[in-house]
């Protein structure tokens, strides 16, 4: 039976990377090199959850900005209706 790992997936090669440097005496720059990996994976993760968010933030916005312009010329367009009649 084996430990748990806390450790994802993708880090795998990584641990090895990280053990290859230690043996090698190399351990700050393949820390960097992993360090610069999970950075980039992050930086991709964001902008996507950025290009999800964009329109339905936009759509958001143009419902409130039209929903303050309704109330404002319903009640215009009420009173002018009433000054018509008379």
């Amino acid at each position: 039976m084996t430990a748990p790992t806390t450790t994802p997936p993708a880090a795998a090669p990584q641990k090895e990377n990280g053990a290859a440097g230690e043996s090698t005496g190399a351990l700050d720059s393949m820390l960097a090199k992993i360090a610069e990996f999970y950075e980039d994976e992050v930086d991709i993760a964001v902008a996507g959850l950025v290009a999800v968010l964009e329109p339905v933030l936009i759509s958001i916005l143009g419902v409130i900005v039209g929903g303050i312009v309704i109330s404002m010329y319903l009640p215009l367009f009420d009173l002018i209706n009433q000054l018509s009649k008379h």
